[in-house]
C-alpha cells in the first residue's frame, strides 16, 4: 500500500513538472526578443519582456503599429501579451494563441517542448497549414 502510494505521487510531480516547464523566460528563433511564460489559473501566457531594439527610428518605444484594432495601435511592443489561453494537455500545450506585432495577426497554437528548446505551430484553421517556431530557453 506505502508503495502504491509513493508511486502515485511520483507520477503527480512528474505530470505537475512538465506542464509547468514551459514556464519561463525563452528566446526566440529570430533572437531579437525574450518572452515570459507565466501560469494563472491553469493556462499559459507569455509576454514581452525584452527587446534587441526596442526603439523605433525616432528613438521612440515600438508601437503595435500593426494591431488591427486601432485602440491598440498606440500600445508598446515591450510588454505586450503574445501568447493567451495556452492549455497543457498530454505532453503538450494547445487551444492557445499566439500574436505576432510584425504582422498584426494573431494565429491558433500548438507548443511542445522537445531536447530543451520550445516548437510553437501557429497556424489558421488547421495545424497542418502553419508555421513552426523554436525558441531556446534564457538561463
Amino acid at each position: 500500500m506505502k508503495k502504491t502510494i509513493i508511486i502515485f505521487f511520483v507520477f503527480l510531480s512528474i505530470n505537475v513538472f512538465s506542464q509547468k516547464e514551459i514556464t519561463g523566460v525563452w528566446l526566440n528563433e529570430d533572437k531579437d526578443a525574450e518572452i515570459k511564460i507565466t501560469e494563472k489559473n491553469n493556462k499559459y501566457y507569455g509576454e514581452i519582456i525584452w527587446l534587441l531594439n526596442p526603439k523605433n527610428k525616432k528613438g521612440n518605444p515600438k508601437k503595435d503599429t500593426k494591431n488591427p484594432n486601432p485602440k491598440k495601435q498606440k500600445q508598446t511592443i515591450l510588454g505586450l501579451e503574445i501568447i493567451k489561453n495556452l492549455e497543457f494537455s498530454k505532453k503538450e500545450w494547445t487551444k492557445g494563441t499566439i500574436y505576432d506585432p510584425k504582422t498584426g495577426k494573431t494565429y491558433k497554437l500548438y507548443a511542445k517542448i522537445k531536447d530543451k528548446k520550445l516548437y510553437l505551430r501557429g497556424y489558421v484553421g488547421v495545424s497542418l497549414i502553419g508555421r513552426t517556431n523554436t525558441w531556446t530557453r534564457v538561463k
